[in-house]
């Protein structure tokens, strides 16, 4: 994250538990947003908490945006960064039936359904992260909140 953003208020837009689970609620809570960066924050039926930091405001589209700012992060059980590698620019995927972040032969480093109550992850060429499950052989997981902030 650059040094700009690193003092930025968090300001949260869109959360799950009082905004519903629906992807298209989600985008249209932040299509006022599109000039600020922009973070997503998972919990998981596993107690996992991670999410991915994007330079740009969701676009909904159905191909890969977003730049080489784009990274993903753990919160726990470990706080950890995942920038994007030299393996592809697959950054981010706003489609308008899922949300994806990076891809690679085996997936996308996670992807969230339109009901925002399941995902699925990998380990993606585009981070080369690990699976966000607690259970390295499992990849699925079950949204238990997901939020939503933009940094000002």
């Amino acid at each position: 994250m650059s040094n700009m953003y690193k003092l930025s208020d968090p300001f949260l837009i869109f959360a799950s538990k009082t905004d519903g689970h629906s992807l298209k609620q989600l985008y249209f809570k932040c299509q006022d947003f599109t000039d600020y960066p922009v973070l997503i924050v998972i919990q998981t039926n596993q107690n996992i908490i991670f999410g991915a930091f994007c330079d740009k405001m969701f676009a909904v589209k159905n191909k890969y945006i977003g730049s080489s700012e784009t990274f993903l992060f753990t919160l726990q059980p470990e706080e950890r960064k995942y920038n994007p590698t030299s393996g592809n620019k697959d950054y981010m995927m706003c489609a308008p039936d899922y949300l994806a972040f990076g891809s690679g032969k085996n997936g996308p480093a996670f992807q969230i359904d339109s009901e925002l109550n399941r995902g699925f992850t990998y380990q993606s060429d585009t981070y080369d992260n690990p699976l966000f499950t607690d259970q390295k052989t499992q990849n699925r997981f079950k949204c238990l909140c997901i939020e939503v902030y933009y940094l000002k």
